[in-house]
């Protein structure tokens, strides 16, 4: 009798790291995104891709984006979940949180990334109104100056 249960339990030894993934089975999850440079607007589209390595079969995710601590809606772009967009409408940086979770139950580590959406302007301008002391006698001034023009895309500062 003795030696069943010894057998029994060498068996369930040997076979308890076949019972499926732990909380951590040592995957990564990394996130990407594109565009690479996102500008602020209605129809401004940013698409969420996930990477996971070190982990076999099945996963299923789950994404939350915030902006300013507020939920932004997401929506599928790959029918597994692993690929979302957002709109992103306002300037300024859009936190985004990913949870894989393994076919066999286990979980791999959240990944965080950070959006930086530019804002939805080229340039800037301001109006200069230049009126002179009476003494000087010189006329008004009205005129419109660009401050800086910066196009994101291109990277190049012009005036």
């Amino acid at each position: 009798m003795k030696t069943a249960i010894i057998l029994v339990l060498a068996f369930l030894e040997a076979c308890a790291g076949d019972l499926g993934p732990s909380g951590d089975d040592g995957c990564d999850v990394s996130i990407t995104y594109t565009p690479s440079m996102p500008i602020a607007g209605p129809t401004s589209e940013v698409r969420l891709i996930s990477t996971v390595t070190q982990s076999s079969g099945g996963h299923s995710y789950t994404w939350t984006v915030t902006k300013d601590g507020t939920l932004v809606p997401t929506t599928d772009a790959q029918t597994n979940g692993s690929e979302v967009t957002f709109i992103a409408d306002n300037f300024g940086p859009y936190e985004v949180a990913l949870n894989v979770f393994a076919s066999l139950g286990g979980s791999c580590p959240q990944a965080h990334a950070t959006v930086n959406v530019l804002k939805d302007a080229t340039f800037e301008s301001m109006r200069l109104h230049i009126v002179p002391p009476v003494t000087a006698m010189g006329p008004t001034v009205d005129r419109v100056r660009c401050i800086a023009w910066y196009d994101r895309r291109t990277g190049t500062v012009a005036c």
